[in-house]
């Protein structure tokens, strides 16, 4: 049964996740205001609360955004977080440098600078 509630839109963000265990690398697969899917070796047990680091350029050099979040599901390629309280402006931060055009069942592809608007 899906769970997810609105959008997810695909991208293909480097990020690092930090929490219980250890900091691993890892990629941002889907994003939603919600929440998101890590793709990770990182073993962080469900209901864990990481950190989800991500880079951003912007016009005075690359900005470091730190995103609070909890593991609400897992599998052997990543885990699926929810966010404790994502600003739409930093999705749509997100959604402007990393979307990516490919579609996956249940993801929008976000189209450039669309999608980044309606969270910007």
């Amino acid at each position: 049964m899906e769970h997810r509630q609105g959008s997810r839109f695909g991208v293909g963000v480097p990020v690092s996740v930090s929490g219980c265990r250890r900091t691993m690398a890892g990629y941002l697969i889907n994003i939603s205001l919600t929440g998101a899917y890590v793709q990770t070796r990182a073993d962080q047990p469900v209901l864990a609360r990481i950190q989800v680091e991500v880079e951003l350029p912007g016009p005075a050099g690359t900005r470091l955004r730190r995103l609070p979040a909890s593991v609400v599901r897992a599998d052997v390629n990543g885990y699926g977080i929810e966010w404790h309280n994502l600003n739409p402006r930093t999705l749509g931060e997100i959604l402007k440098h990393f979307s990516t055009p490919r579609c996956h069942p249940g993801i929008v592809a976000a189209a450039g600078p669309s999608a980044a608007a309606r969270f910007g």
